[in-house]
């Protein structure tokens, strides 16, 4: 939960440390037992890419709800 909170008050985590301690999380574990249809292996792959994309996705509470934008550079 540290790295969260670092991460929340813009404090420099470690990219390395955060995406191994995210792939290898008991999350990661129960969502890959829900077995194929449920869930794609490469999605976690896809999720702790660093820098994959020439943008990020930014989501902003709105009065309406959750809003998902990309936005260019770093988020």
């Amino acid at each position: 939960m540290a790295t969260c909170e670092a991460i929340r008050t813009l404090r420099t985590v470690d990219p390395s440390e955060t995406i191994d301690r995210i792939a290898n999380s008991h999350e990661v574990q129960r969502t890959l037992r829900l077995g194929d249809g449920n869930v794609d292996p490469n999605d976690i792959a896809f999720a702790t890419r660093l820098d994959a994309f020439d943008f990020a996705m930014e989501v902003t509470r709105t009065s309406l709800g959750m809003c998902l934008r990309a936005t260019k550079g770093s988020p």
